[in-house]
């Protein structure tokens, strides 16, 4: 069996909660950061690659009590707030000893991807679609077809792991192997026993 992992709290932490938090803006900005840019369909047209983060910074900018450096800041936290899961880094660590193939799928802007592509633990995947990139976004259906397409591999042998019910809704009718990521001890077992493998426990 393969795997396909999701990257946002999956492999990568993302809290727009702690994130907005970290901003040194007003109460009132943070809380427009959170209902008119990371709660709002703008963030999706960024994960879907129809609005770049130029774009969205002069649209919303006009249109907002949000400066573009406002924008700007949040932007760039996001970015620096992804930080590695360690126990996922460990997992697959322990996947890739047992040269089980895994490959990445995720909603992400492609200025995010750019910020985070040269982390070494993407050596593990042997391909990756980013939403960004192809202009698909999960869960639609499309941007799966596209990933199995691309990967050469067919669902039925293939583990899907991702934190949004939606995504493995569509996974599940598609006939992926799905996990439903949650972080907890149970979960991370999960997967070692669905893979069958034999590893320490993290």
């Amino acid at each position: 069996m393969k795997v396909l992992f999701d990257l946002g709290n999956v492999v990568l932490n993302w809290d727009t909660q702690a994130i907005i938090n970290s901003l040194a803006l007003s109460d009132v900005k943070k809380r427009a950061i959170d209902t008119e840019l990371l709660a709002s369909p703008l963030w999706l047209e960024l994960d879907a690659g129809s609005s770049s983060e130029k774009q969205i910074i002069e649209r919303l900018s006009k249109s907002s009590i949000l400066s573009a450096s406002d924008i700007q800041q949040c932007l760039d936290s996001t970015k620096s707030s992804l930080l590695e899961i360690d126990a996922t880094i460990d997992l697959m660590q322990q996947i890739a000893d047992q040269k089980i193939s895994m490959y990445c799928l995720s909603n992400m802007s492609k200025e995010t991807y750019a910020y985070i592509k040269h982390r070494p633990w993407f050596n593990f995947f042997e391909d990756v679609v980013i939403s960004g990139e192809v202009e698909l976004i999960k869960p639609n259906p499309a941007i799966f077809h596209h990933t199995l397409e691309k990967f050469s591999i067919q669902a039925a042998d293939t583990l899907f792991i991702d934190d949004s019910q939606a995504n493995i809704t569509t996974a599940q009718q598609l006939g992926f192997h799905t996990i439903l990521f949650d972080r907890s001890a149970e979960c991370y077992q999960q997967i070692k026993t669905l893979l069958s493998l034999q590893l320490a426990q993290s």
